[in-house]
Parts: C-alpha cells; structure tokens; sequence
C-alpha cells in the first residue's frame, strides 16, 4: 500500500513529467527518449556524474555539521518517513524525471539560470526555513545545468542527481 508521502512524491514527478511532455511538444518537438542516446560515450557522461555526485554528497555531509541551518534542514529531513520500500521511489524517480524536466526542457526554453530558480524553488524555495536547502538546490540546479550543456546528455546530470539522492536516502534510512 503506498502511504502520503509516496503519494506526494509520485504526484509532483507525475505532473512534472506532464509538463515536460507538454512543454516540448509545444515549443521544442524533440525526441527525449531519442536523446539520452545522441552522446556515444554517454556511460562517461555517467561515471563522471556518479563520481561528482558522490564529492558534492559529502561536501553537503561537511555543510550538515558545520553550519547551523544546515543542521535544522538534516533533522527536518530526518523526519521524513522513509522506508526501505518507498526507498526506490524517492532515490530514483525524481532524478530520472526532473533532469528531464529542468535540463532537458526548461534549459532549451528559459535558459541555465533560469532552470536553476525553477531547481531551486521547486525543492522548497518558498519556506523561509529553507534558505540553505533553497541555495544549494540552486547551485546543484547550476551545476547539473553546465554539465548538461556541456555533455550534450542527461546521462551525466541523472547520474549525478540520482547519486546524492541515493546516498542521501541510504543515510537518512540508517540514520532512522
């Protein structure tokens, strides 16, 4: 049986997945399926995100334990109800579609920047408690934004994205 916060989660990747859907066959036309395959060395593109992925997770574990607000943001985490089952669906789902979304859309039509706000507001950017989480969603939004105009392939961002997801949930799974 799928609880509330599974819902919540689904729900938001659903619509944003609609989105994007409507969004490109409105203003870009482009086959998304089609274009994870366009790098040849897309599986590169991967190691170097997973790689990334795993330096910026502990530069933020750094950040947990020495700055104040971003101690109130791990608790707050803390409390989320994670379970080994719902586990795949937040570590996995989300990065997979809001790559989609924000770089693979929104990158082509409102540019890095502002993808990155886009990022950033939609992983809690309008609670004032937040701000640190607010921030460095927008500077991972950047980062993830540059590493897909450079790539070419949403390989290297999903794989980046999908890493601190994964070690992030894996950590708040044990920590609970």
């Amino acid at each position: 049986m799928i609880n509330s916060f599974e819902n919540i989660v689904l729900f938001t990747q659903g619509v944003m997945l609609l989105l994007a859907i409507v969004l490109n066959e409105i203003f870009l036309g482009i086959d998304i399926i089609a274009s994870f395959f366009v790098v040849a060395d897309w599986y590169i593109y991967a190691l170097i995100g997973i790689t990334l992925g795993f330096i910026l997770w502990l530069l933020l574990l750094l950040g947990i334990n020495f700055l104040g607000s971003l101690k109130k943001l791990d608790k707050m985490f803390s409390s989320l109800p994670l379970t080994k089952r719902n586990f795949w669906i937040v570590a996995v789902i989300p990065p997979i579609i809001e790559e989609i979304f924000f770089r693979g859309i929104l990158v082509s039509l409102i540019g890095v920047w502002g993808s990155s706000i886009l990022f950033a507001l939609g992983h809690g950017g309008f609670l004032e408690d937040l701000f640190s989480y607010t921030l460095i969603s927008f500077l991972l939004g950047l980062i993830l934004a540059y590493f897909y105009m450079l790539s070419g392939s949403l390989w290297g961002p999903i794989a980046l994205h999908m890493t601190i997801n994964l070690l992030s949930s894996l950590r708040l799974l044990y920590k609970n």
